[in-house]
């Protein structure tokens, strides 16, 4: 599952039966590129992905396994890869012509005293966990200069109830927290691309960039999710 450690405890712990049905529903808050792909025309740049991450649950720091950080790289590396706007996506350290480091926050609460309750009636009575997805991505260029930082974030509840099973196969939490994030980095490529952060060698020098980057985000304000 992407990210879902925290899940996966979460249903095994409310999960006394294998009849029980667990479902995800997204917020809906992740705006979504005009088009996709997006058209870059010719002498496309390579770029290089570089993650990290973190998990909080409650408010407790939670180790994350290396399945889920690859996880998280492959759904955003086929995000990159489907933009249509790069040569060629790399992942790791790599001599590309952008460097993207993306750093992903998973945050999740849950209520263990609901949790306790709907594990002791088998999931007749329903639980919860509130998922929040945080991704921040700076992108470099070559030399390692910033060209800038977007930050872009969006929540999905996820139920278990035993009635929900009737839903599960539309709703199942895995698929539907992969689109979000999925989503996410669509958001950001459309962004960056739109400021004009990943054209051709046009502009090179930091404060070009970083005044496309201005002049694109004013008629925007207010419709960030920063």
């Amino acid at each position: 599952m992407v990210g879902h450690r925290v899940i996966v405890v979460f249903v095994v712990w409310v999960s006394l039966s294998f009849l029980n049905g667990c479902a995800a529903f997204r917020s809906g808050e992740t705006p979504l590129p005009a088009s996709w792909p997006m058209s870059q025309g010719p002498g496309k740049q390579s770029i290089s992905l570089i993650f990290t991450g973190e998990a909080l649950v409650n408010g407790m720091r939670q180790d994350i396994p290396p399945q889920t950080i690859q996880a998280w790289q492959d759904v955003a590396t086929k995000a990159y890869k489907d933009s249509g706007l790069f040569s060629d996506v790399k992942t790791a350290a790599a001599e590309t012509d952008l460097r993207a480091e993306v750093h992903m926050l998973e945050r999740g609460e849950a209520d263990k005293a609901m949790a306790f309750l709907s594990g002791f009636t088998l999931t007749l009575l329903p639980a919860s966990i509130q998922e929040e997805f945080v991704i921040k991505t700076t992108m470099k260029n070559r030399e390692g200069k910033d060209l800038g930082t977007f930050e872009k974030s969006d929540r999905a509840s996820v139920w278990i109830q035993f009635f929900l099973i009737f839903i599960m196969p539309f709703n199942w939490p895995n698929t539907v927290l992969s689109e979000m994030l999925y989503d996410l980095h669509r958001a950001t490529i459309s962004q960056a691309h739109g400021a004009g952060l990943l054209q051709t060698r046009q502009l090179t020098g930091p404060l070009q960039w970083a005044r496309a980057a201005e002049s694109y985000s004013k008629p925007h304000q207010g419709s960030s999710l920063f």
